[in-house]
């Protein structure tokens, strides 16, 4: 919607409402500036007349942020700076510029002189509205789209409804609350209590009838923008992108494109205080290699990897359950916290991979052993005489420790500096006679003897 611009009357407005609060408080406008201007040179900064306007006379006056931004806007001079002493010689009427100090009915309005504080004027305007905070005034503009595009896609004129209650109450532009919510209720304009009461903040006349003349001529205008911009489609529906049958005036979450692709550690970069959230998560390894550190796990125990699933497979079919499967490789070693350590996520892609095509719940063990023992031979070798065998197979031997770098792929200046550590550790040991074994040995429980 387009921004609300800077209109003379809304000034006179919040004028007068200042002027309505300080005769009734007593308030002498003077006293609180006067003291903010030590040079006295009838200016002073935007930041201490707003702060008088926000602090000590914000409950007896009671102004919203617009209204105060508004008063700034008007009585700013060019260099930014707030000429308050004409703004209290408008609110006292005053048209001396000396600086006046407090005095019995100072702050008492001049009935001869100034007109009367309400004219009667304001509420000759059908369209009058109140103010709203910044923030309540985007708020309501979302929930009053939503309510327009409502009543564009049901065709529904709302002017009748309340007329009908006009000719009975002898109003003339407004209807009472409890009304105005019986309309909405009845045209199937289902708002939360939250928003109803944001309407009524808005809309509200006289403290108990609402300004249904104001609210069908925003409505009407928001139908009219929409349909100009062209944001609505053939059938006049935009209702599609607020599918809840409750209309509120809650904003939609911004989209966080950055969710689930990006990791908080790259956000945050390198943090004093560690966190399992900012921990990269560990990369899992393709199945290549995790078949790879499995064949290397049973040639280096010489580990026969189908006695352990034969005893689950009595009729010596080659499947079994998915439960038996992964107790096997229990047996085997192959878990998170045995000798060979595989991700859970290692271990089902491994159940994915030997998962029965016919059956979801069986595993095909017999494949898997095939595979696994591929370390040691190829079955059917006889069927093939010029073939040449090589046990263990080179890349299987070669292959480095999970999260191990090649040596080759080091920078040059850690390996020289890695080989220099090395070689002063070698001569203190060698001094020193000391044997690394032992201290080593106690912490090895699968240590060979």
């Amino acid at each position: 919607m387009p921004h609300k611009p800077l209109v003379l009357s809304d000034i006179w407005r919040t004028c007068n409402k200042i002027r309505a609060a300080i005769f009734r408080g007593g308030i002498n406008l003077w006293d609180y500036y006067s003291p903010l201007d030590p040079q006295r040179n009838s200016l002073i900064s935007e930041s201490k007349f707003v702060s008088v306007l926000t602090g000590p006379l914000k409950g007896p006056v009671g102004l919203s942020d617009q209204e105060i931004a508004e008063l700034a806007d008007y009585f700013r001079v060019h260099d930014g700076r707030i000429f308050y002493t004409q703004f209290c010689q408008v609110i006292h009427d005053s048209a001396s510029s000396s600086y006046r100090h407090s005095s019995p009915g100072f702050s008492v309005p001049d009935f001869v002189k100034n007109p009367p504080l309400v004219t009667g004027l304001e509420w000759e305007d059908p369209l009058h509205v109140n103010p709203l905070s910044v923030s309540e005034e985007r708020r309501l503009q979302l929930l009053m789209t939503k309510i327009a595009a409502l009543v564009n896609l049901r065709r529904l004129v709302l002017r009748p409804y309340f007329q009908d209650y006009e000719l009975v109450a002898k109003n003339v532009g407004t209807a009472t609350i409890s009304h105005f919510a019986r309309v909405l209720s009845f045209l199937g304009i289902l708002v939360s209590e939250e928003d109803f009461h944001l309407l009524l903040k808005k809309f509200l006349k006289d403290s108990y009838t609402v300004n249904y003349v104001a609210f069908i001529a925003a409505i009407d205008d928001i139908v009219k923008y929409l349909d100009h911009n062209l944001l609505l489609d053939l059938g006049g529906d935009i209702l599609m992108q607020y599918p809840s049958r409750a209309i509120s005036a809650e904003l939609p979450k911004l989209p966080r494109p950055e969710i689930g692709h990006v990791h908080a550690s790259d956000v945050f970069g390198l943090q004093s205080i560690f966190h399992p959230s900012l921990d990269r998560p560990v990369e899992k390894e393709n199945l290549q290699e995790v078949i790879r550190r499995i064949q290397r796990h049973v040639f280096t125990n010489r580990i026969r990897v189908g006695q352990f699933f034969q005893d689950f497979d009595p009729m010596n079919c080659g499947r079994i359950t998915v439960s038996q499967f992964r107790r096997g490789l229990d047996r085997v070693g192959i878990n998170a916290i045995d000798r060979l350590y595989l991700s859970e996520a290692e271990i089902d892609m491994i159940v994915q991979v030997y998962r029965d095509p016919n059956d979801s719940s069986r595993m095909c063990w017999r494949t898997f052993e095939d595979d696994i023992d591929q370390v040691f031979t190829i079955k059917e070798l006889e069927k093939i005489p010029d073939f040449q065998l090589v046990t263990p197979p080179q890349e299987v031997m070669q292959l480095l420790r999970k999260g191990a770098q090649s040596w080759e792929n080091v920078e040059t200046d850690l390996k020289d500096l890695c080989e220099r550590a090395l070689e002063r550790l070698k001569q203190k040991i060698s001094k020193r006679r000391i044997l690394l074994r032992p201290q080593f040995q106690d912490y090895d429980p699968y240590v060979k003897e």
